[in-house]
Formats: C-alpha cells, sequence, structure tokens
C-alpha cells in the first residue's frame, strides 16, 4: 500500500511537470480567429516565446493578411504584438494618445529588441467575434480563467497532498 501510494503521488508530480506551462495573464476576444494575447505580465515575450505560446494555445503566430481581416471586423487593441515574420503591430480604430501616440489603423513598428505581446490565430474559429476564451485581468469576467493557471500551482498542490500524506503515513508506523 505504502508502495503503491508512493508511485502514485510520484507519478502525478512528473506529469505535472511535462504539461504544457502556457501563463497567460490577458486574452482579447478573437475577430475572424485572431486574438491578442500577453503572457504573464504586460510586455514580456520575444518572437520565439510569442511563437511558442501561441501554438501551446493551438494556435499561430497570425499573418498580417490576418491581421487586416480582424481589423476590418472590429478588433482594437492598445498594446503592440508580435505577427508571424517577426513584425509588430497595434490595431487602432479610435484615437487614444496612450496607443501608437494617437494613430489609427493598423501601426507597425520595428523590432527593437524589446519583448512584446503576440496576435494569434485559430482557424478553428473563424465566428467574425467571439469572447468564450477571453481573459480580462481588470474584470470579473474573466471566461475561461483556467487557461491562466500553470502548472506550477499543480505542483506546489501536489507537494501539499505529498507533506499530508507523509504525515498520515508517519503516524500510522
Amino acid at each position: 500500500m505504502w508502495m503503491v501510494l508512493l508511485g502514485l503521488v510520484s507519478g502525478l508530480l512528473a506529469s505535472s511537470r511535462s504539461e504544457a506551462t502556457a501563463v497567460v495573464n490577458a486574452r482579447s476576444c478573437s475577430y475572424v480567429g485572431v486574438f491578442h494575447v500577453e503572457g504573464s505580465e504586460r510586455y514580456n515575450l520575444t518572437y520565439e516565446m510569442a511563437k511558442s505560446l501561441c501554438e501551446e494555445l493551438s494556435s499561430s503566430l497570425t499573418t498580417m493578411e490576418q491581421v487586416e481581416e480582424a481589423y476590418k471586423k472590429g478588433l482594437q487593441t492598445c498594446r503592440y504584438g508580435w505577427v508571424n515574420g517577426t513584425k509588430l503591430v497595434i490595431l487602432r480604430h479610435e484615437s487614444n494618445e496612450n496607443c501608437a501616440n494617437g494613430q489609427i489603423g493598423i501601426t507597425k513598428k520595428i523590432p527593437d529588441g524589446k519583448k512584446y505581446d503576440a496576435y494569434c490565430y485559430d482557424a478553428t474559429d473563424l465566428s467574425v467575434k467571439n469572447c468564450a476564451a477571453e481573459i480580462d485581468p481588470y474584470s470579473m469576467n474573466t471566461g475561461h480563467s483556467d487557461t491562466a493557471i500553470s502548472s506550477g500551482w499543480l505542483v506546489i498542490l501536489m507537494a501539499v497532498f505529498w507533506q499530508f500524506f507523509s504525515l498520515c503515513f508517519s503516524v500510522l508506523l
């Protein structure tokens, strides 16, 4: 019994470490499959990290053509993000001095070695607007917030259970 429990807990700990570790702090509604996403915090993704994060979300970095289509359908952000081809863009329909210096349209930025967010494309979601997977950290409406939980929490939880089982077995012995 003791060995079975040890094997079970060890197996759970090992499998929790092999899961995807994507941490998503915010995700916009998608427009014809295109959505803006930030990693664990604002502007913390290199191009390669952005590409990897999109893949972990069963998506890919969007192309400029896909960004243009999403913009036509209403996607607007106030954040620069990576698109395929190592480009950075921000999408604005309304002028705001805090967003792209008040410019409107699809504003492109030359990569400058800094980290940004990402624009991902989900080929299975071609609805004009879909907010089912939206994660808004500044709102009580977090959508599917379980996407924002990294496997690190699972490891911590399993460690707590391990301590509990160890204590129980030490009392029994």
